[in-house]
């Protein structure tokens, strides 16, 4: 009898529960047994094999109902530690799973297909592409699951913002997750009337200087101002935190990096670094604006 396992990797996002219902009952009809792993690879890269559940369709009949994952998330890494990797191999083959299906972005993906290669023959991986980045290569048009229900929810933050905004005469700055691909947050400030939106895909890869990004900024405050509309929302992508160049960060502590390597942008203080350039370069042209920094990254 073939033995499914189901891994759940990276932040979460709508819809993953779905699949882990919709895999669990395909493959319990076909006779298969189906383990769900709990947060991820985290136990099996500890050789831990008893933080699982099997799985049924009594299990996770309604769970597509609701939010969250069932079998939770984490972004443990076993690419980085070849002895990591081996336990995670090992820990499949002692709860006798051939076929893994993992659920998560593109580090997930490169983890799953790193134990797939060290498996062998022994495991059939499958993975399922989960982000609500919208950035893995699908065919054109179809977003990652996830991304529609984000950009919507975050576009409706982002109206009631622009109201807030009209109506306290302020200027909101806000954060939007966004590490590799700006799509979340161009089209949630697209789908809000957005005052500006800025992602990191516009400046090609290249380092930018702080103060070239504030001087975008600077420019439509001035703008909208100047056209009797003293207020607004201005969205960051937040990968423009990976494209600052170093010479403007030297005075930041050393910023903490998650099990992949990544930098943690939701501890990155982009929105405070612009907001304290714009005071000044407004203060330039005697222009006092109220300032707010808000932030939608989840870690």
């Amino acid at each position: 009898m073939a033995t499914f396992g189901i891994v759940v990797g990276g932040g979460p996002a709508p819809g993953i529960n779905g699949v882990i219902s919709a895999a669990t009952i395909a493959a319990r009809r076909s006779g298969a047994r189906v383990i769900g792993c709990i947060q991820g690879f985290q136990w099996l890269m500890e050789g831990d094999i008893d933080h699982v559940m099997d799985l049924d369709e009594v299990a996770v009949g309604r769970i597509h109902e609701l939010g969250g994952s069932l079998l939770r998330t984490s972004r443990a890494n076993p690419t980085k530690d070849p002895a990591n990797l081996d336990r995670v191999v090992d820990s499949l083959d002692r709860l006798g799973i051939d076929h893994l299906i993992s659920i998560g972005g593109d580090d997930t993906c490169f983890s799953a297909r790193t134990v797939a290669e060290a498996a062998g023959d022994r495991l059939k991986v499958v993975h399922v592409p989960k982000t609500i980045d919208n950035d893995l290569p699908l065919p054109p048009g179809v977003p990652t699951f996830g991304f529609e229900t984000a950009r919507a929810t975050a576009s409706g933050i982002l109206s009631t913002l622009q109201e807030d905004a009209r109506t306290s005469t302020r200027w909101f700055i806000v954060t939007m997750m966004g590490r590799n691909a700006g799509h979340l947050a161009l089209g949630a400030a697209h789908s809000a009337g957005a005052t500006l939106a800025v992602v990191a895909e516009e400046y090609g890869g290249r380092k930018i200087r702080l103060e070239e990004l504030v001087r975008r900024v600077e420019g439509t405050v001035l703008k909208s101002t100047a056209e009797g509309r003293p207020y607004g929302v201005i969205v960051l992508a937040e990968g423009l935190g990976e494209s600052i160049d170093e010479a403007d960060l030297s005075h930041l502590p050393d910023l903490p990096r998650d099990e992949h390597g990544h930098l943690r942008l939701a501890e990155f203080p982009l929105g405070r670094l612009v907001r304290s350039g714009l005071q000044d370069a407004l203060a330039e042209h005697g222009i006092g604006a109220t300032i707010v920094i808000l932030s939608l990254i989840h870690i």
